[in-house]
């Protein structure tokens, strides 16, 4: 039988000293005899390199995995360094902090005490009655002084008040002349009114019977000039014919 990777088996029997699975086995020096287990021995001697292989990657791999281990932990190292380092650092401001309230707050209620004490015996100071009668007399002048500025106050506004009433009243007899003025003013001018429209018609009246006469007086010289060549208008004529009444007089 051919064999595919161009060896042969070993013999049956084992060779003393022999490493076993470290290493691929060896071939016979024999080339020229086939043996029955060439193709299974070929496919181990394949698969044992390959696991030769598969050994030093992972032997790489595992050098690999151990520098980057090493890495991180110095990483975490310095990590946990700069957290500790921030968790001292912020200790000490929430202490200091702390520290700064308690004494703010200490000032804040020394001063509070201080200041009411202060309120308080100021207070004290001012409500204390040394006298009782002169405390007494200073209340009696209050009140009376506010009562006389209470009168003064009423007997100002019942001025204001009466001046108020005298003007409307002022006022009231002012409007009160003036429309009676006015209504003597508008009986005149109807009076007026009435006078001229009598004078008018008087007038008129006259007017036309002057005029009535002075015309029959003409038509009546008229005959004896046509015969007498002209004569000499009568009294009356020259005159002016009749006399016109005057027209009575506008009040």
């Amino acid at each position: 039988m051919p064999t595919t990777m161009g060896t042969s088996l070993p013999p049956v029997t084992p060779r003393p000293g022999s490493r076993g699975g470290m290493y691929p086995l060896e071939a016979p020096q024999d080339r020229g005899s086939d043996h029955p287990f060439d193709t299974p021995f070929s496919i181990m001697q394949t698969m044992q390199a390959e696991l030769i292989k598969l050994r030093e990657d992972l032997r790489i791999e595992m050098h690999e995995r151990k520098t980057e281990v090493a890495a991180l932990k110095n990483e975490i190292q310095e990590l946990r360094e700069v957290i500790r380092r921030d968790e001292l650092k912020q200790q000490g401001d929430a202490d200091r902090l702390t520290n700064t309230i308690k004494d703010l707050q200490k000032k804040e209620d020394n001063d509070w005490r201080t200041t009411r004490r202060d309120m308080e015996a100021d207070f004290a100071k001012r409500t204390t009655c040394v006298e009782h009668s002169a405390l007494s007399s200073r209340v009696d002048d209050n009140t009376a002084e506010i009562q006389k500025c209470r009168d003064d106050t009423f007997k100002t506004i019942k001025e204001l008040q009466e001046r108020i009433d005298a003007n409307s009243q002022g006022d009231n007899e002012f409007a009160q002349s003036m429309q009676k003025e006015l209504l003597e003013q508008r009986s005149r001018l109807d009076k007026n009114a009435e006078n001229d429209q009598i004078f008018e018609e008087t007038v008129v009246a006259q007017l036309r019977m002057a005029g009535h006469l002075l015309q029959a007086a003409g038509v009546k010289e008229r005959i004896p000039e046509s015969s007498a060549g002209g004569a000499k208008l009568p009294a009356s004529a020259a005159s002016g014919g009749t006399m016109v009444p005057a027209a009575a007089p506008r009040k």
